[in-house]
């Protein structure tokens, strides 16, 4: 085995340079390890003890030792025991798997078995072998850690880079060294390269395994940096939610976490509050950490409270990190994460989440702060700039103004009561308020007043008497002044009602007129039906007797003309019932009752059925909806467009009458629908009115007052109607009942 010392040893700065430096980790690791007991710092350092073992015998030899046979043995196992306790380190980050393990130590042994039973000079395929079991472990292992470092952040993931790079160099010089040896090349021609790779990997693994404390330190500051940018980007937010939000994001992405809670601190049971229920104590040891503001890491659940077990197997995590949340000098909660596996320096990820929670504790500080301060100086404004804002309000303000203390007296008045009641302002200041009313209406003010101090509002009406001694009658709409729950005071708006006052005399004065109208349309409707209609029968009787006892001596010119003065006789008479009808539906009061509608159309149908008793007209009645009104007038409504409708659509091949309704705009909208004649839109404004029809006598009989009497009966009821037709395309009649305002394009 002259092989290895023979190249190994060659004098070369770059090699000492290289086994001074692994020999520093190990020493470094183990002292490490020495101080904080873990499983991962344990292999990390035995990692570096048994390439240290290699390289301490090898020095002993160079110095004159006789290490013989075994120590060779200890020097070669330490070189190729560093591959397996690599993947050994591994598997506590992935699930490496016992097979691949127990291959890979099997492989060593068989190795080491081989080496042992060798002669002075190792065969070329054993070195091969030898070579291949390093370099290829070695590689997957540097693949598996890239693989890792990408779902990490932050120093962690520049640790691990450097130790994949570590691993990767040193499978290379591995792989030179296995060249030189199997093709027997000289050691001058690849001794250059095989030291650069052997250096650049110790180098490597230095940086990614016990890093100096300034460089962390500069690769902190790094990633603090990147959050303390993102936190100016909310400086003037008052949201510490959103600071608390990107505190999780960074403690996230730097963690490599793949979920996160926030917990709210419980004083009182000096516990963490999740969003999902759970409740996470903070009992004594690592816990109490967290209210000193330091984060920790928990490697496993095992010890741990049930809820926090709960969280971790509801996020499918092995580890996790509590990272606490100050403001100020209490603790206000903790960032619960659980990061994807195991990690394999997680002293960084605390460092790092500890300067995260540091400062955003210090943001939150001043943030509190400011928005103190802000409060105060919103506070101090508000005061100052009150009084002032008060005599602006009332100066503005057009009604009359009256503010009252507790003890009745006048605190201040604006511009329109001095206006209105003609006293001065400094003439109303500090007076009693009940010197300015009579006694009847002083009592109405004590019993307002006594609301006020139970904080009610009202409004009001009473009389003031002004500086001349006039009455002015007043409405007061009152409301108690609450300064910090307590009623302090009064303020009254006051409204001057001597116009409204006038108003109503005027419209008592109307209504009265009114009434006697309405005395002198009953009389005239009274010599209307008894003054007209006589005259109106006599036409009809003498006309009848001529044609019943004369008809021999009449012609049949004669007789037709007779015939024709008795129908116009008897349709004008028609016609004056129709209008007193009409002009009677005016004076009718309005029942307004609950209404089943489906039950008054039904009602409806048969008062006019014998109408159109022989024709085929075909019903379909829709269910309609209840309303509010009056039950004879509405049911008269619906009477007068069914029977429009049949006698309109008569002459149809199947007359189809349609009665439903429909909601628009939150409004019901009735409607009776047929399939008749039609009519042209352009004269919808004829159609109601009184003796307007659009149809000749000889085709459609009637007096022209039926549609005009439905929207007087709409009218009354708060609504409206409107028709939809065409030429010999049937026509609909749409109306509401109450306050449903409906916009209707086809008239407007």
């Amino acid at each position: 085995m002259d092989w290895v010392p023979r190249i190994v040893n060659a004098p070369d700065v770059l090699t000492i340079l290289t086994q001074s430096l692994l020999v520093l980790i190990a020493v470094l690791t183990a002292a490490d390890w020495i101080r904080q007991r873990g499983r991962v710092r344990l292999k990390i350092s035995l990692l570096f003890l048994s390439l240290a073992s290699s390289i301490l015998i090898g020095l002993l030899t160079d110095l004159g030792f006789q290490v013989g046979q075994a120590g060779r043995l200890i020097s070669l196992a330490g070189m190729l025991a560093h591959p397996f306790l690599l993947l050994w380190l591994l598997s506590d980050l992935y699930p490496v798997g016992r097979l691949a393990l127990l291959a890979a130590a099997a492989g060593l042994a068989a190795l080491l078995l081989a080496f042992s039973l060798a002669a002075e000079a190792a065969p070329p395929a054993l070195v091969g072998l030898a070579v291949a079991y390093f370099a290829s472990i070695e590689v997957a292992a540097a693949l598996l850690i890239l693989r890792l470092a990408r779902i990490r952040q932050g120093v962690l993931r520049r640790r691990m880079v450097l130790v994949a790079a570590g691993s990767g160099l040193l499978a290379a010089a591995i792989m030179l060294l296995g060249l030189m040896v199997l093709l027997q090349l000289p050691p001058a021609w690849g001794q250059a390269g095989l030291a650069v790779l052997a250096s650049a990997s110790a180098i490597c693994y230095y940086l990614g395994f016990v890093p100096p404390g300034w460089l962390r330190r500069a690769w902190l500051l790094n990633e603090l940096e990147r959050f303390l940018s993102s936190a100016s980007a909310l400086a003037q937010d008052s949201d510490a939610r959103k600071l608390i939000e990107l505190l999780t994001e960074a403690a996230e992405r730097a963690t490599g976490s793949s979920a996160s809670m926030l917990g709210c601190h419980q004083p009182e049971t000096d516990s963490l509050a999740f969003a999902t229920g759970s409740e996470l104590p903070l009992e004594a040891g690592d816990h109490q950490s967290l209210l000193r503001g330091q984060s920790i890491h928990l490697s496993t659940f095992e010890e741990q409270p049930v809820a926090l077990r709960d969280l971790a197997s509801e996020s499918n995590a092995s580890s996790a990190y509590l990272m606490p949340i100050h403001a100020g000098p209490d603790m206000w909660g903790a960032v619960l994460l659980f990061p994807r596996g195991r990690t394999l320096f997680p002293w960084d990820d605390l460092a790092l989440l500890d300067l995260l929670g540091r400062q955003t504790s210090v943001q939150l500080g001043y943030r509190a702060l400011l928005e103190q301060e802000r409060h105060l100086s919103d506070a101090l404004k508000e005061q100052n700039n009150l009084l002032v804002r008060n005599e602006l309000y009332l100066a503005q303000m057009r009604d009359p103004v009256w503010i009252v203390d507790n003890d009745n007296r006048t605190v201040d008045v604006n511009p329109a009561f001095e206006a209105m009641f003609g006293f001065g302002r400094e003439e109303v200041l500090g007076r009693e308020v009940f010197g300015f009313f009579d006694e009847d209406n002083q009592a109405i003010l004590r019993a307002e007043f006594a609301r006020r101090a139970q904080g009610q509002t009202s409004t009001y009406e009473v009389s003031l008497t002004n500086k001349h001694g006039e009455s002015v009658p007043i409405i007061i709409t009152g409301s108690p002044i609450v300064q910090d729950g307590a009623v302090v005071g009064k303020i009254g708006v006051l409204k001057d009602i001597r116009a409204q006052k006038e108003l109503e005399a005027e419209l008592r004065m109307t209504a009265r007129r009114l009434e006697a109208v309405n005395h002198e349309l009953e009389a005239f409707s009274y010599s209307v039906s008894h003054d007209l209609r006589g005259p109106l029968r006599a036409v009809d009787g003498f006309s009848r007797i001529l044609l019943e006892e004369h008809a021999a001596d009449l012609d049949d010119e004669a007789r037709s003309m007779l015939e024709r003065i008795r129908a116009n006789a008897q349709r004008m008479g028609e016609m004056i019932t129709h209008l007193l009808a009409f002009s009677r539906l005016g004076r009718q009061g309005v029942d307004l009752q609950p209404l089943d509608v489906n039950a008054l159309v039904t009602e409806a149908l048969e008062e006019v059925q014998a109408e159109w008793e022989g024709s085929p007209v075909k019903i379909e009645l829709h269910s309609l909806p209840r309303c509010r009104g009056d039950r004879v007038l509405l049911k008269r409504v619906f009477a007068n467009l069914i029977s429009n409708a049949a006698k309109f659509s008569r002459h149809a091949v199947n007359p189809l009458i349609e009665i439903g309704a429909e909601a628009r705009n939150g409004a019901t909208v009735y409607y009776v629908k047929d399939n008749g004649v039609g009519f042209d839109m352009a004269y919808v404004d004829k159609l109601f009115g009184v003796f307007q029809r659009l149809h000749r006598q000889e085709d459609f009989e009637g007096t022209g007052v039926g549609l005009a009497t439905v929207q007087r009966i709409i009218h009354r009821h708060g609504g409206r109607i409107w028709p939809e037709s065409r030429p010999e395309a049937g026509a609909t009649f749409f109306f509401t009942i109450g306050q449903g305002e409906i916009h209707d394009r086809s008239v407007d």
